[in-house]
């Protein structure tokens, strides 16, 4: 649970500002720790070990200690966020010790399969899905798309609640005349935000600023981030400015003096930098495929494009770039969107999904 480390961790930290400021009583158990000032609530590490592909990220190995800390913490539910190996151990545990188990989708791990030639795999990584998640009683998915898309498989526990994001934070008021002169040499910026690994289809990035850059140069390409394939991505285009990675005043900075948000994943189940980018103030142009679809209302708070062709993005881009008052309109849609998705009421609605879980829970193990 390494800080700022991927949307998901920056989840559970905004999750763990809602318990804390409710009075709710949790316990986090997880294969990282983070740093001793990060540790905002109770978190309990278990044995774990580095993935291979990334070893930013650690594969938890539960072990006869968990049932112990999960029976002397007495919980009401439990919630994981993997569908690994700690969440079949919490599974196994919940069932046996008669505590309710809600998970949240957060990641399409089979959609990354064929990024690393194992499309052949992903029947067999569907099983596997719906293997653990069928045994929760309910699966909290953060966009309509993912939700369609698991129910079409048969997890039809799946419910819709959306992420949110701190508009005071992502926030205009963070553009930078200096920062964009800096950056940009005065152009405009187009902005990618997140991990450099295949899976969010990265490589379609340097196609778009390769086929863009012929047919105009008043453009500059920024990317924030880091990752395994960083270096191979900066050699597909070496036009751009890779900034590494951005946190705090750095990224609200980044994102506030951007003018197009590029996202082409098309493995997202949500996308925490969409949403971000538009409270920022930055246009969207992002793969229809995932969360996206649920953030954007095409062509009015951004673009929505199908497929992988490069030159569908580059249409986009260039409607936006040679149309001053379409992009400032839909700049200022997002911004309306963006403001309304409050943490707050979101997690709201998840405290009383777990009550309402609970008291089914009783009820049909009384019978």
């Amino acid at each position: 649970m390494e800080y700022n480390v991927d949307g998901v961790v920056r989840y559970l930290y905004r999750l763990i500002d809602y318990l804390n400021a409710h009075q709710v009583v949790s316990l986090f158990v997880t294969g990282k720790l983070p740093a001793k000032d990060k540790i905002v609530a109770p978190m309990v590490r278990i044995p774990s070990f580095t993935l291979p592909l990334y070893r930013k990220y650690r594969y938890a190995v539960p072990d006869y200690r968990l049932k112990k800390i999960i029976t002397e913490f007495q919980p009401d539910i439990m919630h994981f966020h993997s569908p690994f190996s700690l969440a079949w151990a919490a599974l196994h545990y919940g069932h046996n010790l008669g505590i309710p188990t809600v998970a949240t989708y957060h990641t399409d791990f089979v959609g990354y399969m064929k990024y690393y030639n194992l499309g052949w795999f992903e029947g067999l990584g569907w099983k596997y899905v719906k293997a653990v998640y069928k045994k929760c009683d309910l699966v909290f998915v953060p966009s309509l798309y993912t939700q369609r898309e698991l129910r079409s498989k048969g997890l039809y526990q799946a419910v819709f609640l959306p992420h949110g994001v701190e508009a005071g934070l992502f926030n205009p008021r963070w553009r930078s005349g200096a920062w964009r002169k800096k950056t940009g040499h005065g152009q405009k910026i187009l902005l990618f935000v997140g991990r450099l690994i295949w899976e969010k289809n990265i490589k379609i990035l340097a196609d778009i600023n390769n086929l863009l850059r012929k047919q105009r140069q008043d453009f500059v390409f920024v990317i924030a981030g880091d990752g395994p394939k960083k270096k191979e991505l900066q050699e597909l285009m070496p036009e751009a400015i890779f900034l590494g990675h951005l946190a705090g005043q750095d990224l609200y900075k980044c994102y506030a003096s951007s003018d197009i948000f590029v996202f082409p994943s098309l493995t997202e189940t949500f996308g925490f930098v969409t949403i971000e980018a538009m409270a920022s103030g930055a246009v969207p142009v992002c793969a229809s495929r995932g969360g996206a679809s649920s953030i954007i209302k095409n062509g009015r708070t951004g673009f929505l494009v199908s497929g992988s062709d490069a030159r569908l993005y580059v249409k986009k881009i260039n409607q936006l770039l040679d149309n001053a008052d379409l992009l400032a309109k839909m700049r200022q849609r997002g911004l309306v969107f963006a403001r309304r998705q409050h943490w707050n009421g979101i997690f709201n609605k998840l405290m009383n999904y777990y009550k309402t879980v609970v008291r089914q829970y009783k009820v049909k193990h009384r019978q």
